[in-house]
């Protein structure tokens, strides 16, 4: 049956228009001038009238919705100039809209013809520039998008028509074709219908065979009274990818072609067209008639409209082709030399070995002749090895990107989806989307491999690739690196992000490439040309092909079966050359702050810190080959090429730094890589660490590790310095000791240490912590690097300290240490481990033997003598600071708290810090009308506009007794502030430098160490206030709670 129209040309005057360029606008109801309408004949415009059509711009569009679709218009003429208006699809036009696949953008110009519209009137708007209209669509529309420089027009119909009935055959030999309708000067497009072919072998179908003559010109008619001659054409596989088809009056359907490569071509759906060469069959057809002028036809073979089991129709072209085309031939062989490469990929045949197709004759239709043998065998064949057909220039395989990856090296694929994760967002809250593409390339060293891993971030969420199982994806500038690709496991791994990442998505169930939801970029969308189109859609057939071999059945498709998931293993480091993620049994060695991943049970040497990581070095005691060998001095040489370096990440950070050295941790999910100069390190992310403790029945792998540690003879004292004790210290002297720890004074950066053994020139402190140890402690500056220790360090455990300097300080001349550096100088021992056995053993006899023996102590009052005795010019700070007038209600800050006195008490307590940061900004504003504050930048009230205000000190002091601490305020007419004026300092330099007088004596240097805060960002100078004692007063706050202030003090 000829799919052209006939009839009598007399009956309709046109073709019937087509979607699409056809390269000539003459006919068309919208290139004419006279039917055009303007924005401003819309208020007279009135519904029904025909033959007209309005050209506008979009500038403004809503979301659409289920119900309705709108956008703004803008209409240009010459009387009115610009003029805008609202345009509403609704009723049966979003669905319509939304099938079609039609997409509005802001800046594209409309040819909208007015047949089937209705205007609204709206309320007049204050802008001369929108006219009161609503011009509303709602059973269909007729448009065009008008091109710009090189685009074409497309023309869209939406009027929804139901398909005219099939009058029955009159016989196989002689089919008659309906006459078209009355309306044929119309131009539409069908919305499309999807269909799923579920047979793969066609039987040989009986075809009317027409000559046609090329060089008739389009709109000729066809006559319809040709008689047809049947070819049968041999059975062949057909193509299982669903195709939408055009329909045509006459009931038949004809396969719609893409739209060709523009700008706008996202706007419709894409859909392939198959075509075949047969031989020529010339010799077999009967030569028809023409009512133009002849020459040199070809024979197109058309099959029989399609049959009710959703049989495909196929479009055949002889091989003699015509001298002389027109130019919509020439476009059509041009598409049919590009569908050719559709041929060059094998299918894989189905698994069953017999299929039997059974034709359903369908009303109106010539019956199909059966099979000569209604069992065909297909031999099961396995997934190509070498693909016959290459990508498009410009993209490589997925294969290739494997053996060839870069550093700073883009590439672009064109793959097939096989898994995916859902889209989430990273910890800098930008979106992701992970999943796995393969090609033929993988197919050959993998068959039921999931593919290459790419992961895709973008800020917005629509800007990462919308993708699901099965679809074909565009990626066009991929970055493969060594810190994102594994080379463990015979994969890679690909990363896509914002700034060069553009992509796009071939469906093959919907049959068009899309970008996901609209966006207000379109950076990321990739434009494929025609030949990258027609690799997608052989990619996406060849894809459903591999998933029937798999599933064994031509019936049901089903997503691809992962292989079974491998459990990770536990290894040695000796074993992890070629091992990405494993658990591993290891000992401690050394802490630092850098990344890590999880390995076995090791025990840890050394650690470092290096924000925002901590690294960790640790040993197993197997060899690491293509690790680096560590030179330190708490490496022992003979185990410098079994450290392994695991550097410890997010969640896992905080508990690296918490582990300690020497003793044994299983660690699992550890991730081996290669750094930038192709050494192995390991990183870990996770808390998955498990201490382990030997003393207990030690697992198989760790019973392993302390035989591989004894039959190397590694002792935990090997290479270490000497240990000293306090006692042997001397003046600028480096010392290294084991010490406990009794007190951490964050304020000045000092710790407290003590080993047990006494110094002449150590000081005396009389805190509650450092009782009964008179001149046992030892006070530790940390400056630089070691500061960051004091927030890790826990009270009443041992340490080891490495290269504390000590020397005399103040005028006293006491002893006290200081520590600073990058280095890692303070190690927490673990008293249970054996490292330092004997030291440990002896530390803990000679506290027991201090803390026991009190009769063997001085008392305070002989030790403070002694001190004075052998220093007479010298005096200990406990000594200066007695008070001459002892009071009889002296207590302590708990004492005081506790008491419910409603007398003044007295504390022997010194300042350690104050509010605010600055002495000046110790007074401020405030109204005495509204008792409001008055910032620095008014004059006057904000709220009363009271110009009346008055000077208030809000100094805040923070005490400490040396048991705890207490906030007192100093304010008011107390005798600490006799004699200064209530005045705002910052106004008043004079008054200033008087209150900073007043204050220093209490505050001692805390001013000049919030100075060197403000400069350098840290306190890098001692903080020292003397010890008073202070008269606290106290009162009653309404809501209830107390308020203790600072009356006076004395030396």
């Amino acid at each position: 049956m000829d799919l052209k129209r006939s009839g009598d040309p007399l009956e309709h005057g046109r073709k019937r228009r087509k979607l699409g360029h056809n390269g000539s606008d003459d006919c068309s109801l919208l290139a004419v001038s006279l039917n055009e309408y303007y924005a401003s004949d819309l208020m007279e415009w009135k519904a029904g009238t025909t033959g007209g059509y309005i050209q506008a711009q979009i500038v403004m569009k809503w979301p659409p919705t289920s119900k309705s679709w709108r956008i703004k218009l803008e209409n240009f003429s010459s009387a009115a100039g610009l003029l805008q208006f609202e345009l509403d699809f609704s009723g049966r036009c979003p669905a319509l809209l939304a099938t079609s696949g039609v997409q509005f953008k802001l800046g594209q110009k409309l040819r909208l013809s007015l047949d089937g519209a209705t205007t609204i009137r709206k309320k007049s708007t204050s802008s001369s520039k929108t006219i009161p209209v609503l011009l509303r669509y709602e059973n269909g529309v007729d448009f065009e998008f008008v091109g710009t420089g090189s685009e074409r027009n497309i023309e869209i119909s939406l009027w929804h028509r139901p398909e005219p009935e099939l009058p029955p055959s009159p016989g196989p030999s002689a089919p008659s074709s309906p006459r078209p309708s009355a309306r044929s000067d119309d131009w539409f497009m069908t919305p499309i219908t999807n269909r799923r072919v579920e047979t793969v072998i066609q039987p040989p179908i009986v075809m009317d065979v027409i000559q046609e003559d090329p060089s008739v010109e389009e709109t000729e008619a066809v006559r319809h009274n040709s008689a047809p001659t049947k070819v049968i054409v041999p059975p062949k596989v057909n193509d299982t990818t669903s195709k939408p088809d055009l329909a045509v009056p006459d009931g038949t359907r004809v396969p719609l072609e893409p739209v060709p490569s523009t700008s706008m071509s996202s706007l419709l759906p894409l859909r392939p067209i198959v075509h075949s060469n047969v031989p020529n069959a010339a010799s077999d057809v009967v030569e028809g008639s023409s009512t133009k002028r002849k020459s040199k036809s070809s024979a197109i073979l058309r099959t029989k409209p399609p049959l009710s089991d959703g049989v495909p129709e196929i479009v055949t072209h002889a091989d003699d082709q015509p001298s002389c085309l027109n130019k919509k031939q020439r476009k059509n062989l041009k598409r049919r030399q590009a569908a050719k490469l559709r041929k060059a990929l094998p299918l894989p045949e189905v698994a069953s070995s017999v299929v039997q197709i059974t034709p359903v004759s369908a009303q109106g239709s010539a019956p199909v002749l059966p099979p000569t043998n209604a069992h065909h065998s297909v031999a099961a064949s396995e997934p190509p090895t070498e693909p016959r057909l290459p990508p498009p220039s410009g993209f490589a395989t997925v294969a290739s990107m494997e053996k060839c990856s870069q550093v700073g090296v883009t590439y672009s694929v064109i793959g097939v989806v096989s898994s995916r994760k859902g889209v989430a967002k990273t910890s800098k809250q930008d979106w992701y989307h992970t999943f796995n593409i393969v090609d033929p390339s993988t197919i050959e060293a993998e068959p039921y491999g999931l593919g290459m891993p790419v992961t895709c971030f973008h800020p917005k969420e629509n800007g990462v690739p919308a993708v699901d199982l099965g679809d074909v994806v565009f990626l066009v500038g991929l970055k493969a690196r060594e810190t994102s690709t594994s080379r463990f496991g015979g994969t890679i791994r690909a990363n896509g992000y914002a700034d060069k990442l553009q992509w796009a998505v071939y469906n093959a169930s919907q049959g068009r490439i899309g970008h996901g939801e609209p966006s207000a970029s379109d950076r990321h969308c990739f434009q494929p040309n025609d030949v990258e189109r027609e690799y997608s859609i052989t990619l996406g057939d060849w894809w459903q092909k591999i998933q029937e071999k798999r599933q064994g059945t031509v019936n049901q498709i089903s997503s691809v079966i992962p292989p079974p998931k491998t459990q990770r293993r536990h290894v040695l480091l000796s074993e992890t050359q070629d091992v990405e993620y494993f658990d591993c049994t290891v000992e401690a060695s050394l802490k630092t702050q850098l990344h890590v991943e999880t390995l076995r049970k090791v025990q840890i040497l050394q650690a470092y810190e290096n924000s925002p990581t901590y690294s960790i070095f640790c040993t197993d005691y197997t060899e690491l080959a293509g690790g680096k060998a560590i030179e330190a001095d708490w490496c022992p040489p003979i185990i410098k090429d079994k450290v392994l370096r695991i550097e410890a990440w997010d969640a896992a950070f905080a508990y690296a730094q918490k582990m300690i050295v020497g003793e044994f941790y299983l660690l699992r999910n550890v991730r081996m890589r290669r750094n930038l100069v192709d050494l192995l390190e390991a990183k870990i992310v996770e808390t998955k660490i498990s201490r382990l403790d030997p003393d207990k029945e030690p697992t198989d792998h760790l019973a392993a590790l302390l035989q591989r540690k004894q039959a190397l003879g590694v002792t935990d004292d090997d290479d270490v310095t000497e240990l000293k004790l306090i006692s042997d210290c001397a003046e600028r002297s480096l010392l290294q000791s084991l010490v406990e720890l009794l007190h951490i004074d964050p304020l000045s950066n000092s710790i407290y240490v003590t080993d047990y053994t006494s110094h002449s020139k150590l000081p005396v402190f009389t805190e509650s912590w450092a009782k009964n140890l008179p001149q046992y402690i030892l006070r530790v500056y940390l400056h630089d690097e070691q500061q960051s220790m004091i927030t890790r360090m826990v009270v009443g455990q041992f340490y080891l300290l490495s290269r504390m300097l000590v020397r005399e300080r103040g005028a006293t001349s006491e002893f006290a240490g200081t520590m600073g550096g990058s280095n890692r100088l303070i190690l927490l021992v673990n008293p249970k481990s054996s490292n330092f056995e004997d030291k440990k053993r002896a530390l803990l006899q000679r506290k027991e033997d201090v803390l026991k023996g009190f009769s063997k102590l001085p008392k305070l009052e002989e030790a403070l003598q002694s001190n004075q005795t052998s220093r007479p010019v010298e005096q200990s700070p406990i000594v200066e600071l007695v008070p001459k007038k002892p009071r009889r209600n002296c207590q302590s800050i708990r004492q005081m708290l506790e008491s419910e006195g409603s007398e003044n008490c007295f504390v022997y307590a010194k300042v350690v810090d104050f509010y605010p940061f600055r002495l000046e900004d110790a007074f401020i504003r405030i109204c005495e009308t509204c008792d409001a504050r008055i910032s620095d930048k008014r004059v006057s009230c904000h709220n009363c506009e009271d110009s009346v205000v008055q000077a208030v000190c809000v100094l805040r002091l923070m005490i400490d007794d040396g048991e705890r601490h207490l906030k007192v305020s100093v304010s008011g007419k107390v005798p600490v502030l006799d004699g200064l004026g209530a005045v705002f300092l910052r106004d008043d330099p004079k008054a200033s430098r008087q209150f900073e007088s007043r204050m220093k004596p209490l505050v001692g240097n805390i001013p000049q160490v919030h100075d060197r805060i403000v400069a350098v960002g840290r306190a890098d100078i001692e903080l020292s206030s003397p010890w008073l004692m202070m008269e606290i007063d106290h009162w009653e706050r309404s809501d209830g709670r107390l308020v203790y202030g600072l009356r006076d003090y004395e030396k």
